[in-house]
């Protein structure tokens, strides 16, 4: 009997049926009831649609148990034995948010672990985890956590599609290796858990928050010595970690103020435009260029708190100038903040970022700002604005460069 409903049948309706089922059976067992509610039909649909359930038998070496509130295995599992779980194609990640991705920049540092580096990949990675409709050990090992077989039944990778793919793409290629890497698995079971578990779990297991390329600068041991030297020199707080607070401006100062600070007080205008345009550019690689020539030992904090000091400044300028200017020339002071900013840098001598005290230089930068403000309006709007956009042309790295030039 199919029914849509999610609760089981009545007792008032069940009465008829187990009468017929008497009467039929009176001579010996002649027919049955199977019941299909809404759940049961939709795993019925979902089955055809993906083809018989994923039945595995992996070896956990190492491992633990979680009994309460649901069971739960973890342990270590060899690569290899990964391997074999290729013959399920995507129905390995049937209740993931996504299939394996195949080669990208992530995946290919996975395979290039394993196949380079396997001693340390169970320390890099993440782990898989994986849910399992029924989930039980053999009696193999005895009550030894050594190593254990377990039996998972109606399997799913629900996190970690991206660590199985790789896995079988290293070491199914035909010039693959043995690998002796190792990499953590979580076995959960989905018996005697609340119906949407698996749902839920699924969407925990795959909600974080996202890692950007500037959170790898707090690696950089330059800014830890920064942060120190910047609180001795100065008595200044220097927050590069996401996630802390950012200090009050009398305070202290961010990464991301001292990036574009140090970026626009670089004599290559190609900082400058990464900063006006895709500040993420410069933390692309804390071990390259350009994120080296802005951090590196020869840094002081003399030198990124003065070049602060100096960005703080022209933008104290602009939000005053903006408002006592019209049309293109305030679309000049808005886009072109950058480019200004680059320009009083190249105004104000080599030693100002040395010096223990360059107040005197200090003050000069809203004259400055004005003068450079007003020569770089007059070559935007006579040159280039007539024919493009203002917000375009401060886009534009060979137009900001060739304006640069003739102002400076």
């Amino acid at each position: 009997m199919a029914y849509t409903g999610k609760p089981p049948l009545s007792t008032e309706a069940m009465e008829p049926i187990n009468q017929l089922l008497g009467e039929l059976n009176d001579d010996g067992d002649m027919a049955s009831l199977q019941v299909l509610r809404q759940k049961e039909l939709h795993d019925i649909v979902e089955r055809g649609a993906m083809g018989s359930s994923v039945d595995l038998e992996i070896m956990l070496h190492e491992y633990g148990k979680v009994s309460e509130p649901y069971k739960a295995y973890y342990g270590q599992v060899d690569v290899s034995d990964i391997t074999s779980w290729g013959k399920f194609g995507d129905r390995l990640y049937h209740k993931n948010i996504r299939s394996f991705k195949g080669s990208t920049e992530v995946n290919d540092a996975i395979v290039s672990t394993i196949r380079d580096a396997p001693d340390n990949f169970l320390y890099f990675n993440n782990g898989i985890t994986l849910l399992s409709g029924e989930l039980s050990k053999k009696p193999l090992g005895g009550k030894s956590k050594s190593s254990g077989v377990f039996v998972c039944k109606d399997s799913s990778v629900i996190n970690g599609a991206q660590t199985v793919g790789s896995i079988i793409a290293a070491l199914s290629a035909p010039n693959a290796v043995p690998s002796t890497a190792r990499v953590m698995v979580r076995l959960i079971s989905l018996e005697k858990c609340p119906a949407d578990f698996s749902f839920v779990i699924t969407r925990a297991t795959n909600t974080q928050n996202k890692i950007e390329k500037r959170d790898f600068a707090a690696l950089d041991p330059e800014q830890s010595r920064l942060r120190g030297d910047l609180l001795l020199s100065f008595g200044k707080e220097y927050v590069f970690r996401t996630g802390d607070q950012p200090p009050a401006p009398d305070k202290g100062c961010t990464l991301d103020e001292a990036t574009v600070a140090l970026a626009c007080a670089n004599s290559d205008i190609t900082h400058c435009m990464n900063a006006k345009r895709a500040i993420s550019r410069l933390y692309d690689d804390i071990t390259k260029a350009p994120y080296t020539i802005l951090f590196n030992a020869g840094l002081t904090a003399t030198k990124l708190w003065r070049a602060v000091d100096v960005l703080r400044r022209v933008d104290t300028f602009l939000r005053s100038g903006q408002k006592n200017r019209e049309g293109k020339e305030r679309l000049v002071a808005i886009h072109g903040n950058r480019v200004l900013l680059y320009l009083i840098f190249r105004s104000l001598p080599p030693d100002v970022f040395e010096k223990d005290s360059a107040d005197a230089e200090m003050a000069r930068i809203p004259v400055l700002a004005e003068d450079r403000l007003a020569r770089l309006t007059n070559e935007v709007l006579t040159k280039y604005a007539p024919s493009s956009y203002v917000g375009n042309i401060f886009k534009n790295t060979t137009k900001c460069s060739a304006i640069a030039a003739s102002i400076v």
